[in-house]
């Protein structure tokens, strides 16, 4: 089976980076490394769907966590 892996790279303030390392903890099939002060998320997923649908939730997450 195919493995499918979609990698975004964020930058931002430390309350922010605090935040958005708790949703990734949130997600399954997530992971992230710090890199440069920021850091690099990685989403794999076994269908390009799945993939989509964890991409749209992180960056969903990610909104409602800035906007707070």
């Amino acid at each position: 089976m195919a493995e499918h892996r979609a990698v975004i790279e964020w930058e931002g303030d430390l309350d922010l980076k605090a935040m958005i390392v708790e949703v990734i903890s949130s997600l399954d099939g997530i992971s992230y490394e710090e890199k440069d002060g920021g850091l690099q998320v990685t989403v794999i997923s076994s269908s390009l769907q799945e993939l989509r649908s964890t991409v749209d939730r992180f960056l969903e997450l990610c909104s409602i966590a800035e906007a707070a």
